[in-house]
């Protein structure tokens, strides 16, 4: 498994994070939705010596940010 972790967002209360592998297209749903804190850890084990894509979406009651993409590569 793998820990995500970012800066906190100023003004955000929720998070959004996207997670996937290299040669697929990002997933249409977040792999995990309304995090309430700057971390994700997957529950699932991920394909070793794999390229892994991944995006933070900061969120409040009133707009949304989509941070950049970011990549690691498995052990």
């Amino acid at each position: 498994t793998v820990k995500l972790n970012w800066a906190d967002s100023r003004y955000a209360t929720q998070y959004d994070v996207y997670l996937w592998p290299d040669g697929t297209s990002k997933p249409a749903q977040p792999t995990k939705k309304d995090l309430g804190t700057s971390e994700f850890q997957t529950t699932e084990t991920l394909t070793t010596q794999k390229l892994y894509y991944w995006q933070v979406i900061a969120k409040n009651p009133y707009q949304q940010t989509s941070g950049p993409y970011w990549r690691f590569t498995t052990e």
